[in-house]
């Protein structure tokens, strides 16, 4: 059973998992898992490093590949977002899925307690601190976009989050239902139509959110695992936050979308949906649920267990069809009855509060999700690394083999035939020489096409248009000017991809070209380049521009006091262009450092194996060394050799296993999979 390990909260909260709950969480258990599997799999890439310089194949190319292979699966996040109108129980269901073995409510929760900004709890493992950062709502008057914000200290207020004491925590964490009393002007400049706030009876002022933005740096076991949770407000308190839509939900694995089980989908649960939520079914990497929260005002006790199923399924049948969501993906809970039930450990309650079944659901989503990500991230970049290491070692052992067999036949022959063997080696060692000129040209030649593929998503080029869409904005005077002005960007942007990926089909080309005339001189098999995928980075533009432009459509852009809400708009999709653009460079940078190293790492290889070779000739025609000595130690280099090739090839199918399967997925792929670190 899965325990946590806490100390105590205070004199009068337990942190310990207390022994007689026998509740199972697939969720958390899950999340305990993928952990452990990333432990394994670092583990077993830093001890493949290891094996890299015992062989001589290392280099600072390789190594700093690895290094960065490394960077992202200690950064990786599991990202679960909860978004719904206000009372519809967000908070309430996080701490029942995450924070309910402390025993009572984490995060404010209680009537006339609400979220009122968007709230990600996480654990800092860069800065292994516990904190509380509040950015002020009036941020929002500079057009600077949310992630703008997170490098800039100086405008967060950051206070020690004290996890020794239960009030401590409490009220720390209660600021984020914190509001305050602005002009209907300045809640509209901010960014909030004035006519949904609420207005103070003996004042003209309403009531706006105090904080824009929450960062929860929290020592919990599963957000020290990698969990980060996002949990946003309701549309009231939202108000117009582009950042939420284009840049916080779309990185999530999973968004829960929750409704009130007996309301059903209404008018305004309908308008964060499509403002906010609806565009993300085409993302395939992300799991979307309606959650039909505090379905437990449904168990009618006059009302038979048929009846009752059959309310239920009338309100997930309407709900699927409102949301144009698969009926599985709309799932009855009851957040505070399965709160309830894990505090008491209560089986029988939790099992009829849907939580646990929500959890399941959960599970398989964000772990197949997480398996893709980080195939497509990490393990295929490490397995082709691997991979060339291999095919390098064997060419190695062919030299190794061919070697001894030569020195075989010395044994009783005359000095003429050693004299020849000699001859034979400077010869080749010339040969391979001359060849390592011949791929001089080639490394220019890419170095030439990667540099104009460089310049096709040059951080100026992507500067000029963002900068010329900008202006087109500035000078609007209607709303179709500023909309003409965004598509004009995105008509841009997409121009550039264009042109990149028609350069990388013609690298990728020019690649492969220069990797068959090498394969075919060396006599090499199964010796391939690693391809540019610059379709799968137009595929994440395209995301990027589809999100925007749906937001953009729903946008409303009121030209009186709403400049400011459009420029935020408009910078959040230009940082999130920008980003884009650069995450391309630098695996563009990374593959171009990349691409004809194996080639290179082949040669020189082999030339040390043929200077090896010749200095233990010149050795038995000196008479320092014999042969059959020369042959001793050739056979426990090979030895040692067919044992790396082993651990070489145990690695590269461990890492096979992890290639997600295109139609089915197994959901206990991490609890079955497993790497064993003690391989080398």
């Amino acid at each position: 059973m899965f325990c946590y390990n806490f100390a105590v909260f205070s004199h009068r909260v337990n942190w310990v998992l207390r022994d007689k709950q026998s509740t199972t969480n697939a969720l958390t258990g899950h999340i305990h898992n993928f952990d452990r599997w990333k432990k394994d799999l670092t583990r077993s890439l830093k001890s493949f490093r290891l094996w890299l310089g015992r062989n001589q194949l290392s280099s600072d190319k390789v190594d700093k590949h690895l290094s960065a292979l490394l960077k992202v699966l200690k950064d990786d996040y599991i990202t679960i977002a909860f978004a719904g109108e206000f009372s519809r129980g967000k908070t309430e269901l996080i701490n029942a899925m995450f924070f309910a073995n402390y025993g009572q409510r984490i995060l404010p929760s209680q009537a006339g307690r609400t979220t009122m900004c968007p709230t990600e709890l996480f654990y800092d493992q860069s800065r292994n601190a516990t904190y509380l950062k509040l950015l002020p709502i009036e941020t929002r008057s500079d057009p600077r976009p949310l992630n703008a914000f997170r490098e800039l200290n100086d405008y967060w207020l950051e206070s020690h989050l004290d996890t020794e004491s239960a009030e401590a925590m409490a009220t720390a964490l209660n600021q984020v239902t914190e509001t305050q009393l602005v002009t209907p002007e300045i809640a509209e400049e901010l960014g909030f139509n004035p006519k949904t706030l609420d207005k103070t009876e003996n004042s003209h002022l309403v009531e706006i959110p105090k904080w824009r933005h929450a960062l929860v740096s929290f020592d919990h076991p599963l957000l020290q695992k990698g969990l980060c949770i996002l949990d946003t407000p309701g549309l009231n308190a939202l108000g117009s936050e582009p950042e939420l839509t284009l840049s916080l939900l779309p990185r999530a694995q999973a968004v829960i979308f929750l409704l009130a089980a007996d309301a059903g989908v209404t008018a305004s649960d309908k308008g964060i949906w499509d403002e906010h939520i609806s565009q993300l079914k085409n993302r395939p990497n992300l799991g979307l649920y309606a959650v039909l929260n505090k379905v437990d005002v449904l168990w009618d006790e006059l009302s038979s267990a048929s009846e009752i199923k059959a309310n239920v399924d009338k309100v997930i049948n309407s709900t699927a069809q409102q949301l144009s969501l698969h009926k599985s993906n709309v799932i009855p809970v009851s957040a505070q009855k399965g709160l309830l039930a894990r505090v008491k450990d209560d089986t029988a309650l939790l099992a009829k509060s849907g939580l646990a079944s929500l959890e399941d659901v959960l599970s398989k989503a964000v772990m197949v999700t997480k398996e893709k990500s980080l195939w497509d991230n990490v393990i295929a970049d490490a397995r082709t690394v691997v991979a060339e290491s291999l095919i390098t070692l064997e060419n190695r052992r062919k030299q190794l083999l061919n070697q001894s067999h030569e020195i075989e036949k010395l044994k009783g022959s005359s000095g003429d035939q050693l004299e020849q063997l000699i001859e034979n080696c400077k010869l080749e060692k010339q040969n391979y020489q001359q060849k390592m000129l011949s791929i001089k040209p080639s490394i220019r030649l890419m170095e030439r096409q990667t540099e104009l593929l460089k310049q096709t998503i040059a951080v100026e080029r992507v500067q000029i248009v963002t900068d010329q869409a900008a202006k087109m904005i500035i000078k609007a005077k209607t709303t179709y000017g500023m909309l003409k002005g965004m598509r004009e960007l995105f008509f841009s942007v997409e121009a550039i991809m264009h042109e990149f990926c028609r350069e990388a089909e013609l690298s990728n080309k020019m690649s492969q070209s220069i990797f068959e005339r090498f394969q075919h001189e060396h006599h090499l098999d199964n010796f391939t380049p690693r391809l540019l995928t610059a379709k799968l980075f137009h595929r994440e533009l395209k995301s990027i521009i589809r999100d925007s432009d749906q937001f953009n459509q729903h946008l409303k852009l009121a030209l009186s006091g709403q400049h400011k809400v459009v420029n935020r708009f408009f910078n959040t999709t230009v940082h999130n262009v920008h980003s884009f653009f650069e995450h391309t460079r630098n695996k563009l940078e990374n593959w171009s450092s990349n691409i004809l190293h194996p080639l290179v790492h082949q040669v020189d290889d082999h030339r040390q194996v043929l200077e090896t070779h010749m200095s233990e000739l010149k050795a038995i025609q000196d008479n320092d060394a014999s042969a059959t000595g020369r042959l001793r130690a050739l056979k426990l280099i090979l030895s040692d050799v067919d044992d790396e090739l082993v651990q070489c090839r145990n690695t590269l199918a461990l890492l096979d296993k992890f290639k997600p399967e295109e139609k089915t997925s197994n959901i206990l792929q991490f609890r079955k999979k497993k790497f064993y670190s003690k391989l080398y």
